[in-house]
């Protein structure tokens, strides 16, 4: 699919992934992009690339419908992506922000919607060989969980609505900037207190930010 000279709204784009989304698709792909944001300040280093910024919340179906108006591709990134949290808040971000955005993709009549989902769907299964054909699995833990409920109303737009979707599950991206899979391990390696799991043969599938080919994109049937 050609993006060049399209509009795609990013919600999430203050994030690791989706802010560098953002940047790449607005500097090197032609890209006209709209990021909806919680906090304007924090965003103005896209601004100042000529990023559209619009203040909102994936929360605020309003917020939603107004920043999808005339775009043609969504990168719907926006998340709670903590392992702790209120099941009700996680439950309002993870899974009722990405109803909105599809509720709003469909009003508009989207070209692409792309859901950022994750490794996570698959229950943390320690084995080899998982790919995109292996059934995600809930197992009570709040993020997993809602990724997995996501990942489902994003199917269900696909089958009753005829969306063209398409579900990206990225593992432990890393990369300038990422605070959980590199800053807080070069804090910790500085620290001396870095932890080799099972000796350093623990399993474990880091991918590049810049990586095109680094995780399952799932098209639904």
């Amino acid at each position: 699919m050609d993006i060049s000279g399209k509009t795609a709204l990013i919600t999430g784009a203050t994030g690791f992934i989706g802010g560098h989304l953002a940047r790449r698709l607005q500097t090197a792909e032609g890209v006209q992009v709209r990021a909806l944001v919680r906090s304007p300040q924090k965003a103005a280093p896209l601004e100042a690339l000529g990023v559209e910024i619009v203040p909102g919340d994936v929360t605020d179906p309003e917020a939603v419908r107004d920043a999808m108006r005339d775009a043609n591709i969504v990168y719907h990134a926006a998340a709670w992506a903590d392992e702790q949290g209120d099941r009700d808040a996680v439950w309002a971000v993870n899974v009722g922000g990405t109803q909105h955005t599809l509720d709003a993709a469909l009003a508009e009549s989207v070209e692409r919607f792309i859901h950022l989902s994750s490794c996570a769907v698959y229950g943390s299964l320690q084995q080899l060989d998982i790919d995109e054909t292996t059934p995600p699995r809930m197992t009570g833990r709040v993020y997993h969980d809602s990724k997995v409920a996501a990942e489902e109303l994003v199917f269900a737009a696909h089958r009753e609505h005829g969306l063209p979707a398409v579900v990206p599950r990225p593992s432990q991206v890393y990369g300038p900037g990422s605070p959980q899979f590199t800053i807080r391990v070069i804090q910790a390696v500085k620290a001396g207190k870095i932890i080799l799991v099972d000796g350093g043969k623990h399993h474990f599938k880091p991918v590049y930010i810049d990586n095109r080919h680094g995780s399952f994109a799932v098209k639904p049937a």
